[in-house]
């Protein structure tokens, strides 16, 4: 899987300092990487929508498929969907499940470049 290594941190403040913008960007990028690990195919497009406009039923939903993705590969991962979906209810809480997400990715990235 081709993932790109991020630090949650900077992304968070890139976020916050273009009011949002790069946050769109991250959580497509994070959507597209989500669904790479996993050898069904959805629509891509509607997890990327739904991620941006509702993070809360988004996110859930990304981080379904990515735990499905990881069951497949047999890469040991815990699906942390309902901790998301309910971080992503209060207000900045869906930057904190993006940075978290990503934390998930790199380290699964890291893992699979041993």
């Amino acid at each position: 899987m081709n993932t790109k290594k991020r630090n949650p941190i900077k992304a968070i403040l890139f976020s916050l300092l273009s009011c949002g913008i790069y946050q769109i960007y991250w959580v497509i990028c994070l959507v597209k990487e989500s669904f790479g690990f996993t050898n069904k195919r959805g629509n891509i497009s509607f997890e990327i929508i739904t991620s941006i406009l509702l993070p809360f039923i988004g996110l859930y939903l990304v981080e379904r498929k990515f735990s499905e993705g990881c069951a497949q590969q047999g890469i040991e991962h815990t699906d942390r969907a309902v901790a998301y979906l309910i971080l992503s209810i209060i207000p900045f809480g869906a930057l904190l499940a993006l940075a978290f997400m990503q934390a998930e990715l790199n380290k699964i990235n890291e893992i699979l470049e041993i």
